[in-house]
């Protein structure tokens, strides 16, 4: 009868926890990959703006690219190719609206700066180098708040264990002397 109550009970939580979350956690999933797959796409813009590559004709590449690595990012590129070319809009504005599906901040402040230059005829190299000076910034300011997190952390676990050590210690005294003591 309890194991029935408790599997009811963690059926109940999973199906009202987990299962509710799913989409999200997705959605944060991917977007921690497109996050994290965005200095090597903006080196890819570079590079193929330094070999005179128009707009549309980086997305196609990288969209076309093999590694395993990049289909979050593929995804986006391959739908804003396919904005392209059903509602005649320019490239970097099609990034543009299918990054905010996303819902990648940085990728939508890519997007959006792209689109503006493209707009405007400003320099792309301008751009991504100011956007990859921009992103390399927030991610080193993250990586270092993980690693202050996880050295706290670190330490507490370090004290913890320092405390339970001192206190077996002092048991063992106490009884070793009492037994002494008896004796």
């Amino acid at each position: 009868r309890l194991l029935a109550l408790l599997l009811a009970a963690m059926s109940w939580l999973y199906l009202g926890l987990a299962v509710p979350r799913r989409p999200q956690v997705a959605a944060d999933k991917r977007r921690k990959a497109v996050r994290r797959l965005l200095p090597g796409f903006i080196a890819f813009l570079s590079v193929s703006l330094v070999g005179r590559d128009t707009p549309l004709l980086m997305l196609r590449r990288y969209t076309e690219r093999t590694d395993r690595a990049s289909p979050p990012l593929r995804e986006v590129t391959a739908a804003a190719l396919e904005q392209v070319h059903r509602a005649r809009v320019r490239p970097f504005q099609a990034l543009h609206q299918e990054a905010q599906k996303t819902g990648s901040r940085e990728l939508i402040d890519l997007a959006d700066a792209l689109e503006q230059a493209e707009a405007d005829g400003a320099p792309l190299d301008e751009v991504l180098q100011r956007q990859q000076t921009t992103l390399q910034q927030i991610l080193d300011d993250e990586f270092k708040r993980l690693v202050k997190r996880r050295t706290m952390y670190l330490l507490l676990l370090v004290a913890i264990a320092v405390v339970v050590g001192i206190l077996m210690h002092l048991l063992v005294i106490f009884i070793g002397s009492a037994l002494v003591g008896r004796g």
